[in-house]
């Protein structure tokens, strides 16, 4: 008798304040909560909860999804940590993988991504004609290596790598189910370390920083959540062209101690990837440039990284860092006698 009078006053509450104090609930407290009535199994599907758990990784577009609880039940909760940039620990060069949700296709697709400069020559810089100017113009290239797919009449995802369908289930592939790894952070960037870490051959089953996929295991070092945040100026993903060893893609992230560095995520044969490739000072202004490239743009005072072939004796040179603006940097090797720029890709 108690216990309906208590039921009773639960049902009682205005839906506005239900809807607030139900808000408060994690996805597993909620599911749990549908489970003890006729009541709360129809008011727990209420969309406006699973909107708000599917705005934890970025989304908020239903596209070909009937609702967002189903979206959440059948995709985002076991699969939704993969959404995000990873890079990859292949040795020396990396990679870069995007981990795109498609609400449209009702899948999460793993992009690799590549990128070439379309300006294949550089040009003298008009304050010293010996100084070589190399502009960056990347041309992407995205090679898709899965994706994991809903399917609307089991409630479950499925998992497509080429033109292959995998079953949970059924797939017996060790080589191909995506497994947890481990990593060590680089002692300087903390991206991957040169050296290899141990591996777990179970299957993920939970939210992991790091995932093994075929002979390359990579870490997630970006997530859309990471472009809401403010007073990162800087803060994202980067490319810029290494000469004769192409375009790369590197990090870029502001710390406290008022420096920008730039990591690379993808590298080569002198300095490779989880390298710092530059670090600048922005609290120690250098010059207004009067060129004709930047002319009224401030540079500050770097760090870049060289080495020769395969790393070694890698030291530190002086250079400049010029903000061209928030998507454009170029930086002045001094001893290389080149300068390189530097554009945005998020």
């Amino acid at each position: 008798m108690e216990e309906n009078k208590i039921f009773i006053n639960v049902v009682s509450i205005p839906r506005e304040i239900l809807i607030d104090i139900l808000s408060l609930l994690d996805p597993k407290s909620l599911s749990n909560l549908s489970k003890t009535c006729k009541f709360f199994y129809e008011f727990c599907k209420f969309d406006f909860f699973w909107l708000n758990m599917c705005k934890e990784f970025g989304i908020d577009k239903l596209g070909n999804f009937p609702n967002f609880y189903t979206m959440y039940t059948g995709i985002l909760y076991k699969y939704g940590w993969l959404i995000g940039y990873w890079a990859g620990n292949k040795p020396i060069n990396g990679s870069l993988l995007h981990l795109k949700f498609d609400p449209y296709k009702l899948s999460i697709i793993a992009w690799k991504l590549e990128a070439i400069n379309k300006s294949l020559s550089g040009v003298p810089w008009s304050k010293n004609f010996s100084v070589r100017l190399v502009h960056a113009e990347p041309k992407f290239t995205y090679q898709m290596l899965f994706c994991v797919q809903y399917d609307n009449s089991k409630h479950k995802s499925k998992i497509i790598r080429s033109n292959l369908l995998y079953d949970e289930e059924d797939n017996n592939d060790e080589e191909f189910i995506i497994r947890k790894a481990i990593f060590e952070k680089h002692h300087e960037s903390e991206l991957w370390k040169r050296e290899e870490e141990e591996i777990y051959q179970e299957s993920i089953i939970g939210q992991q920083n790091c995932f093994s996929f075929e002979d390359e295991k990579f870490f997630k070092f970006w997530t859309p959540k990471d472009n809401q945040k403010e007073n990162k100026r800087f803060d994202g993903i980067w490319v810029g062209d290494y000469g004769g060893h192409g375009i790369e893609f590197l990090l870029l992230k502001y710390e406290i101690s008022g420096c920008l560095f730039a990591t690379k995520i993808t590298g080569d044969i002198n300095v490779p990837r989880g390298e710092i490739s530059w670090k600048c000072n922005l609290d120690d202004q250098l010059r207004i440039c009067d060129e004709r490239e930047w002319n009224g743009k401030i540079s500050y005072r770097a760090k870049s990284k060289i080495a020769y072939g395969g790393f070694r004796n890698p030291s530190e040179i002086d250079s400049e860092v010029i903000i061209v603006s928030n998507d454009e940097l170029a930086v002045y090797w001094y001893d290389l006698r080149s300068i390189t720029t530097f554009v945005r890709v998020i």
